[in-house]
């Protein structure tokens, strides 16, 4: 097969993909790949007709790619690798903003590892450290915000010049709160409390993300919080969406097999 595709300029083929949304208005995306052999046969000096068979294969594509390097190396936790190793670390911030006047906001942090290219069956590590004073703290921890990491694939279609997209699960994380370390002070002007965890694809995601132009396929991971109370809670929802880059194999694999031939 071809590793290119050519039209207003040459991209590279993308996988075999196909996805369904059913809200409205339903958009539906589909790449196939079929091989046509086609036989014909040489016609006899006074045969009428030129006769000969036409087979069809349809194809999987699955193009392989991987990570430039390997995922962070982790210690016990994700704060001590930060210590030694600080450059395999990719740190965002974000602000979970109070509702009312009295209440000061609270500051979020979120580690990632530095390199941003996975593979599909790759534990991605994460950690979470939300700090602000006691006072605001007090208000979200311990059983007062709920805090979810997921993988999230968005479809981009661009059809004579209109872009439509959808997004969708493709994998939910595990966290867990970390004791305070034995150096931890009670400042009541600041105290910071941390989280760590994972998050994977499920095994039914087959290809990694890819841009041919008229469709593109981004991945992110989605973090939210959610203080508990509804309308009653101290401080407003938080999601903050990190792209990521999904590919097929992880870059410690040894094999030359492809997952999906396993």
């Amino acid at each position: 097969m071809p590793c290119t595709l050519e039209e207003d300029d040459t991209k590279k083929l993308p996988p075999t993909y196909n996805a369904m949304f059913y809200m409205a208005p339903t958009l539906w995306v589909g790449i196939t790949f079929e091989l046509i052999i086609q036989i014909k046969r040489t016609p006899q000096r006074f045969g009428l007709w030129n006769r000969g068979q036409r087979y069809s294969v349809e194809i999987e594509h699955r193009p392989r790619t991987r990570p430039a390097r390997p995922i962070s190396p982790c210690f016990d936790t994700i704060l001590s690798t930060l210590k030694y190793v600080p450059d395999e670390w990719h740190q965002f911030s974000a602000t979970l903003p109070a509702k009312n006047t009295g209440v000061e906001s609270v500051n979020c942090t979120f580690l990632t590892p530095a390199v941003q290219t996975y593979g599909l069956e790759d534990a991605i590590p994460f950690h979470i450290q939300l700090s602000g004073p006691l006072g605001s703290l007090s208000l979200l921890v311990p059983d007062r915000l709920v805090m979810a990491v997921s993988l999230v694939r968005r479809t981009v279609v661009t059809v004579n010049g209109r872009t439509q997209w959808r997004n969708r699960s493709i994998g939910e994380g595990k966290v867990w709160a970390m004791p305070p370390p034995a150096t931890a002070s009670m400042d009541a002007l600041g105290v910071y409390t941390d989280w760590e965890g994972e998050v994977r694809c499920t095994s039914e995601v087959r290809s990694g993300s890819f841009n041919i132009g008229v469709v593109a396929v981004q991945d992110y991971v989605l973090f939210a919080l959610v203080p508990s109370g509804g309308t009653k809670a101290a401080f407003m929802p938080l999601q903050h969406l990190h792209p990521i880059r999904l590919v097929t194999d992880s870059w410690t694999e040894e094999s030359w097999t492809h997952p999906l031939d396993i």
